[in-house]
């Protein structure tokens, strides 16, 4: 990582029109160039979150009561906007944390429940339906 800002710092260097950039201004453009990672870093989780809200807020199914149900066969999705089932089979993979459960379908492609919608009977249910997917 070190060698890879020191490249970049001194690219940094060239670009400016310095050809002979010596250690402290490499130091600089190393410090400038850090911060602006830094920016970059703390800025884009921010940004994230706040385009996801804005999704939720704009589309008005993902605001929807919605009903779950779970056979042998899959699991239903009911809400006013329509109907949904996937089968068991046709699940990648599913995840567990911060209260939600999501469930792969694809890659990139995901439904997601929050777990305070069951009782813990019907979790425990759910969850045994997902491992026998899996």
């Amino acid at each position: 990582m070190l060698p890879l800002l020191a490249i970049t710092a001194v690219s940094v260097g060239f670009a400016l029109g310095m050809a002979n950039p010596d250690i402290y201004d490499l130091i600089i453009y190393l410090i400038i160039l850090l911060m602006f990672a830094g920016i970059f870093l703390i800025l884009v989780p921010k940004l994230n979150k706040i385009q996801y809200r804005s999704v939720f807020k704009s589309q008005k199914t993902l605001q929807e009561e919605i009903t779950i149900n779970c056979d042998n066969n899959g699991i239903q999705f009911s809400a006013n906007s329509g109907m949904f089932q996937t089968n068991w089979s046709d699940i990648l993979r599913y995840k567990r944390g911060q209260g939600l459960i999501l469930i792969y379908e694809g890659k990139h492609l995901f439904r997601m429940i929050p777990e305070r919608m069951f009782s813990e009977p019907e979790l425990h249910s759910i969850l045994e339906y997902l491992e026998r997917a899996k």
